[in-house]
């Protein structure tokens, strides 16, 4: 059977994402897809629903999330595929992780009106169930509402960065405010990772080539001693001399060789749906395997 992978697709239940998992499936048939991963970040909610819209368009589907999770304050994505939705460990994992942005989101929406920005009724609703809210949302919700418009930073940001003045919000006022947020930010990778392995998912490391993930072998390699078992290679974050030197590392630990675009939609308007088309199947199979050990 021909087609090809892509390992790194996001939806709605991101919040960052834009398709539905009908589109995606859809569009993933157009384009002649054999086998497909949604990897929403920190969240299972639709896993459901993107598991039946693949089979509606005959497309393999395989459980994933996307773990947000740092050392030391650098984030590393960790990618969990063939995720059981039910088991007591994936639970624990999606509880943790929605604690700990649910604090995050609550210091951030507390900064920002301070500065004398007004935030929805609706968000802060969200952010109080604990919703996942990713900063570009937030970002979105200020420049929504009117009563912000005269508001010297937003003034200050339309004259600056014009059509892209919500996204500077976010990095520069956003993040500004992350880095002030003494609690810990996120989930340890180390402890993401050990819990990704009790529910006998197979954690992949994301884009380590990223500015912003960026890993080093000597890093990798201590993930690696702690459970790690795959290296995202194939990503629109890595050039040809990326690809090359992240391989080679993936060989010389043993690592799963595995790929997929992140893409988001909207925020990611250069990464297009389908731009990655991985034609190996083995990366597939590989995974499984290693799924099916656990069991």
């Amino acid at each position: 059977m021909n087609g090809f992978i892509d390992l790194h697709i996001h939806s709605r239940f991101s919040n960052d994402g834009t398709l539905t998992p009908d589109e995606i499936a859809s569009r993933a048939k157009e384009l002649d897809f054999r086998t497909i991963a949604i990897t929403d970040h920190d969240t299972l909610e639709g896993v459901y629903e993107e598991s039946i819209a693949a089979q509606k368009y005959e497309i393999e589907y395989i459980p994933a999330v996307e773990v947000t999770t740092e050392i030391r304050s650098h984030f590393f994505h960790v990618l969990a595929y063939f995720i059981d939705v039910n088991s007591c460990a994936s639970l624990h994992l999606i509880d943790r992780l929605k604690e700990i942005r649910m604090n995050k989101n609550l210091y951030r929406v507390n900064r920002i009106g301070k500065l004398g920005l007004k935030i929805s009724d609706e968000l802060i609703a969200l952010v109080q169930k604990g919703v996942l809210i990713v900063g570009p949302m937030l970002a979105g919700d200020v420049f929504r509402q009117d009563a912000n418009n005269n508001h010297p930073l937003i003034k200050q940001m339309m004259e600056k960065s014009g059509k892209e003045a919500m996204i500077s919000f976010y990095k520069e006022v956003i993040k500004k405010i992350d880095k002030e947020y003494e609690e810990r930010r996120w989930l340890s990778t180390i402890e993401a990772i050990e819990i990704i392995n009790k529910a006998a998912a197979i954690p992949v490391l994301a884009h380590p080539g990223a500015n912003l993930f960026f890993a080093s072998p000597e890093e990798i390699v201590v993930l690696k001693e702690h459970g790690l078992e795959g290296l995202e290679v194939y990503s629109t974050y890595h050039s040809p001399d990326q690809i090359e030197y992240y391989k080679n590392i993936a060989k010389d630990l043993n690592l799963i060789v595995t790929g997929g675009s992140d893409y988001h939609g909207a925020i990611k308007p250069k990464v297009a749906f389908g731009c990655i088309k991985i034609n190996d199947y083995t990366i597939v199979e590989q995974l499984r395997q290693a799924h099916l050990k656990k069991m």
